[in-house]
């Protein structure tokens, strides 16, 4: 994944720190993702060329394949069994409530496996008010968490 940026890694590095000091196991192991861009598949249909442009054309996000990598991620977390995962920013591809919500879903599962999961959230994750639900027939607006308080 791309975007680690310098701010990030020095908020990376100091959950990182904090999380092993307060550990007292010998070996602690973390898992890092960043940027996962992820949609939830309700907000698009199967298909939809404008997502899979985006990955094309624009920039290089590849919305249209989120929920295949999301499910990947919970599946190889729970495989490996790191002490934390660290997900650093963006972690929905424009803010959608409902990309939030299937992603806390997901992420529950790999809290259920006993993992500590630390969330960032990303300029994408919380200050788009321009949200959109993604239909052949065409665009509609939909619930942003910079508007919608749960």
């Amino acid at each position: 994944m791309t975007g680690f940026t310098l701010k990030k890694a020095l908020v990376f590095a100091l959950l990182l720190l904090l999380f092993v000091a307060s550990n007292a196991v010998a070996e602690t192991r973390v898992m890092v993702a960043t940027d996962l861009h992820y949609i939830s598949p309700s907000l698009y249909e199967a298909g939809e060329r404008r997502l899979q442009a985006s990955a094309l054309y624009g920039d290089g996000k590849m919305p249209h394949r989120s929920d295949a990598w999301l499910r990947g991620l919970v599946m190889e977390a729970i495989a490996q069994a790191p002490d934390a995962l660290i997900l650093m920013g963006d972690q929905s591809y424009n803010g959608e409530v409902l990309s939030h919500r299937d992603l806390s879903d997901a992420l529950a599962e790999i809290q259920a496996a006993g993992i500590l999961v630390l969330v960032i959230s990303g300029k994408n994750d919380i200050n788009n008010d321009n949200v959109l639900a993604y239909q052949s027939e065409g665009d509609v607006s939909a619930d942003s968490v910079a508007v919608h308080r749960y």
